[in-house]
């Protein structure tokens, strides 16, 4: 194991070996003080209003619809009885959805200007993953 150092030199390793030596009744002592001592949990960020509705606009995506449709004209398009008609609407869901990803693009970049991560940094962060169209 590893020697970490806190902050005022004290040994992790060494206040572990000492506490592992103490009778039953010194330890619980010992943990409910070390307890009382523990500083509150950090509160979280909160988000401005802008980073808010920017959130809210990129977790939303686009229309449920677009994605029905865009799998049923897929599966039309594999089974190769996609007509005409239906390939010039899927080329034109397509050029859709890949609009609405340059607005998401740019709701992402700007949260990650508010917030200061790189972009792909955000990205990850947030567990976005590839269109399935591109």
């Amino acid at each position: 194991m590893a020697t970490t150092t806190s902050k005022n030199g004290v040994a992790l390793q060494g206040l572990l070996r000492a506490v592992q030596k103490l009778s039953w009744e010194a330890f619980q002592e010992f943990i409910s003080r070390a307890v009382a001592l523990q500083p509150p949990a950090p509160k979280p960020p909160r988000l401005s209003r802008r980073e808010t509705t920017l959130l809210l606009k990129v977790n939303a995506g686009p229309p449920a619809e677009w994605h029905r449709e865009f799998k049923r004209l897929i599966e039309k398009r594999r089974s190769d009885s996609l007509t005409s008609e239906e390939q010039r609407r899927l080329l034109k869901l397509v050029a859709k959805m890949e609009r609405y990803d340059v607005k998401r693009m740019k709701w992402l970049s700007e949260l990650a200007s508010l917030q200061n991560p790189p972009l792909r940094a955000l990205i990850k962060s947030l567990g976005l993953k590839t269109p399935e169209y591109v």
